[in-house]
């Protein structure tokens, strides 16, 4: 069998794109079904990336002390609600936080995604968060090492 050049060996699925926009969402409607995306967020194949240069930012001024306010988040395994499975999320279980749970302690991470209440939690955002979680259990490892070896020193010193 001879193919003529460039045939599609595949239908492409008829996809009908219609862009709204609304506050400071972006909502596309894709067939019947509806997704939010941040404005201020660009897809670019399987991630995503936000603006972030200081020349956009005022008021800026650091987390401070998050180790405090991350113990009372937990981390959770999950299924999706039956109800929910067809419209956006998926059978297989999940890894992942309770917004309602996050927002007590980071507010600026949770965002009310629907006029029914659903939150979504800024995933992105939440780096931020870990950075400063990660350098403060550097500064207690460097001032425990720190202690352990002035400890180590007398014990040998007095051996």
């Amino acid at each position: 069998m001879k193919m003529k050049k460039n045939t599609r060996i595949y239908k492409k699925p008829q996809v009908k794109v219609k862009k709204l926009r609304l506050n400071f969402f972006t909502r596309f409607k894709v067939n019947s079904f509806y997704e939010d995306m941040l404005l201020a967020a660009k897809c670019c194949g399987t991630c995503w990336s936000c603006s972030s240069d200081i020349r956009l930012k005022k008021n800026i001024k650091k987390l401070g002390k998050v180790l405090p306010k991350i113990q009372h988040i937990q981390g959770y395994t999950f299924n999706w609600r039956p109800e929910f499975i067809s419209k956006q999320h998926s059978l297989q279980p999940q890894i992942g936080l309770i917004a309602q749970e996050v927002e007590r302690v980071f507010p600026e991470l949770v965002l009310q995604k629907s006029s029914i209440g659903f939150k979504a939690i800024d995933y992105g955002k939440f780096t931020a968060v870990l950075v400063e979680a990660v350098k403060e259990l550097k500064k207690n490892n460097d001032r425990l090492e720190k202690r352990l070896n002035l400890v180590e020193k007398k014990l040998k010193n007095h051996s």
